[in-house]
């Protein structure tokens, strides 16, 4: 599995802060097409109490960590991720238990 370096992340927030809004639509319609549970985690959180805003936030966190694994070529692994589990995978990040 290939690394995600600093620069790969620096690379892929000015990726996606320089992308107009169809390239943006174009780019969640990619992430939904592989990792529609990811994506999916993103637009429920409306059901949660969270503003436009801030799944507007959430989103480009999401967009801007599948450009991060693209530029490095990690890729996600092959199938479909909850958000937990590619977050474990990827950033070596423990569950956080919601009670």
């Amino acid at each position: 599995m290939a690394s995600i370096s600093s620069r790969n992340l620096v690379d892929a927030v000015l990726r996606v802060e320089r992308l107009s809004f169809t390239q943006r639509e174009r780019l969640a319609d990619e992430v939904h097409a592989g990792q529609p549970n990811l994506f999916y985690s993103v637009l429920v959180l409306q059901r949660y109490g969270a503003t436009l805003v801030q799944i507007e936030v959430v989103l480009n966190i999401l967009l801007v960590f599948h450009e991060t694994m693209e530029i490095s070529g990690a890729g996600f692994p092959a199938g479909d991720l909850d958000a937990d589990g590619a977050l474990q995978l990827q950033l070596g990040i423990p569950a956080l238990a919601v009670r």
